[in-house]
């Protein structure tokens, strides 16, 4: 307390507002610095048995101050959700938790994926993740501009235009409805303090880019965001216990790193 009142003393306040320290940086910068490859860290955990794995893959997404950049993700996870699901867990039947959400890391806006299955192990199951998005994502709604419905062995194609339309009037009423409660009213204020002081129409800035967001800027952000895997993070974890054979931590075109070599200089494009 005694560190962050002699800051305060020496940061002019913003009008109404309290000074608030800098958040931490909760994951090391040589890990999400820009690079050549996509990145996954690694490590092997002795205490789950071996056959087991757990992946997240997050996918960013530009900067949480850009109007654009929130928009865009709104609409992304409100599209994915379900379909990722009924992919991995339902028709592959990878496993207990399989799921993708919207994250917020250093400022960034992230796509995650999840998947914990026993049936891969992790670098096979972050294949199984990218191959989904390479496919439904980049190649249905970005390329071929088709929405496929995933319903147990069952694929539905049909054009994007349609299901595009009503997601995005889905993720404009619920901006534009009434806090359902207190606790939504606060974490909206929360959000202000934290990341929108200088700009506290941010929120205003998105409702209306997701008004006024047309088809084909959507599918130009998948280009943009989903084209590349450069900048792509994963975590994956593979269980050990029980094993005597070491899991090989690899996969083609991505930079692996470890416990050991996790703040190394960023890889280059033959790492």
């Amino acid at each position: 307390m005694r560190e962050i009142a002699e800051i305060q003393s020496k940061v002019p306040l913003t009008p109404k507002l309290p000074y608030i320290p800098p958040m931490l940086d909760v994951f090391r910068k040589s890990f999400i610095a820009e690079t050549e490859n996509p990145i996954f860290f690694y490590r092997s955990l002795a205490n789950i048995p071996a056959g087991r794995s757990a992946v997240r893959l997050n996918v960013p997404m530009g900067s949480l101050l850009d109007p654009d950049a929130a928009a865009f993700a709104e609409i992304m996870t409100a599209m994915c959700a379900g379909q990722f699901f009924a992919a991995l867990r339902t028709r592959e039947q990878l496993g207990y938790a399989v799921g993708s959400m919207q994250a917020v890391l250093r400022a960034r806006i992230y796509m995650s994926f999840v998947v914990q299955t026993e049936k891969l192990n992790g670098t096979d199951t972050l294949g199984r993740i990218q191959n989904w998005i390479d496919t439904w994502i980049v190649e249905g709604l970005g390329e071929k501009d088709q929405y496929i419905e995933i319903d147990g062995d069952k694929d539905t194609v049909t054009p994007f235009e349609e299901h595009f339309n009503q997601v995005k009037d889905g993720v404009v009423k619920d901006w534009e409805s009434k806090h359902p409660s207190l606790e939504a009213k606060t974490d909206e204020q929360e959000f202000l303090l934290l990341w929108s002081r200088d700009n506290p129409e941010l929120r205003d800035q998105v409702l209306e880019k997701l008004r006024t967001m047309t088809r084909d800027q959507f599918r130009d952000g998948i280009r943009k965001y989903f084209g590349s895997a450069k900048d792509w993070r994963a975590v994956v974890l593979d269980g050990a216990a029980g094993s005597e054979e070491r899991v090989a931590a690899s996969r083609d075109g991505w930079y692996v790193v470890t416990d050991n070599r996790i703040d190394v200089a960023g890889p280059s494009s033959s790492g």
